[in-house]
């Protein structure tokens, strides 16, 4: 075999090897998905978005993507699963909102709604306000914030009056701290109390223990109910709905948020 045929054998190669890598690229993909959905293929297009969640690529974009073509499919558990996986990197989103608000008024089960103090209310939406980035940088500048008026108290001479209102300052910085803190601390709790999940299927069978046949049936969730996930076995989750149901779930009829 001459140099020239070796060179562009090794060339037609490295070709056919590099193909499906570009095949399947991320962003490909994802253009490959759009297009099919504004075709009204949603099929198509939730096969080659599901090929980029595969890749272990996670967005709010791919995701609320993916929950709009599941919507018109009428999958209401999935499309309500991946509007609530985009919801959670988002933070706030408007049209995400729009979308979980329509598809709830669709849901069969209603979740108890708990009589609450109205501050408990008020500091939820205070939270919602800050996300965790901003918490962290908000605390970094007001530690530096109060150690410098700290230091100039202590080591400038400053006149009466300054000193005063220093102090004022850094009465008033603590408190913001202690806030801060507060803030951080509720969501770290909140975060690791409990998961969240979606059904997933037209119907799920809570039980009282993880095993079919021998647990008893506690009650029956529907299609795209969420729920808080406490634990989870091979198989199955254990989920508690509202104030007071709890029991476990076969992992198929369950999506974690």
């Amino acid at each position: 075999m001459s140099v020239t045929r070796l060179t562009l054998f090794v060339t037609m190669t490295l070709i056919f090897a590099l193909m499906p890598a570009v095949a399947a690229s991320p962003d490909l993909l994802f253009q490959a998905g759009n297009k099919a959905y504004l075709e009204a293929d949603y099929q198509k297009a939730l096969s080659n978005w599901q090929q980029i969640e595969n890749m272990e690529y996670e967005g709010a974009e791919l995701f609320y993507n993916m929950g709009n073509s599941h919507y018109k499919l009428s999958h209401l558990g999935m499309a309500i699963l991946y509007w609530e996986k985009a919801l959670k990197i988002s933070g706030e989103d408007d049209d995400l909102k729009a979308n979980l608000a329509i598809a709830e008024t669709r849901l069969t089960d209603q979740i108890e709604k708990s009589v609450s103090l109205p501050v408990w209310g008020w500091i939820a939406e205070i939270r919602s306000i800050f996300s965790d980035q901003l918490l962290s940088v908000s605390g970094v500048l007001i530690c530096l914030l109060i150690f410098s008026i700290m230091a100039l108290r202590r080591w400038v001479v400053l006149g009466v009056i300054i000193q005063k209102m220093l102090k004022s300052s850094l009465v008033a910085l603590i408190v913001l701290m202690m806030l801060n803190l507060t803030l951080i601390l509720l969501q770290v709790r909140d975060e690791a109390a409990a998961r969240q999940g979606v059904i997933i299927q037209h119907t799920a069978e809570i039980l009282s223990a993880p095993a079919e046949g021998t647990g008893t049936l506690l009650f029956t969730l529907h299609e795209g109910t969420k729920v808080s996930v406490l634990r989870g076995m091979e198989g199955w989750y254990e989920i508690s709905f509202g104030s007071s149901k709890q029991g476990w779930v076969t992992a198929d009829k369950l999506g974690v948020i």
